[in-house]
């Protein structure tokens, strides 16, 4: 049976348009880890650095608020650095 105690267990923010601006870090390496999988399909499908940030933004959002950003550019800059780090 799962702890509700637990300080390790984060909520999805579901049914938000956009990635929330107030995103801890603990949310941005939870939601938005990457599998071996996940950066082998993001580097085989994007060949261009910005492409691969945006697939993983797209991947990472999909975890964290259920659906993809209504605009993928407000994505806020700390996801952005995480992502750039991981899936490069």
């Amino acid at each position: 049976m799962a702890d509700i105690n637990n300080q390790t267990c984060l909520a999805y923010r579901y049914n938000l348009e956009v990635l929330p601006a107030d995103t801890t870090r603990k949310e941005i390496i939870h939601f938005f880890y990457l599998s071996d999988e996940d950066i082998s399909f993001i580097k085989q499908k994007g060949r261009l650095s910005p492409y691969r940030i945006a697939m993983a933004v797209l991947i990472g959002s999909y975890k964290f608020i259920g659906r993809f950003p209504k605009n993928i550019n407000e994505t806020p800059e700390p996801i952005i650095k995480y992502l750039y780090k991981v899936s490069m």
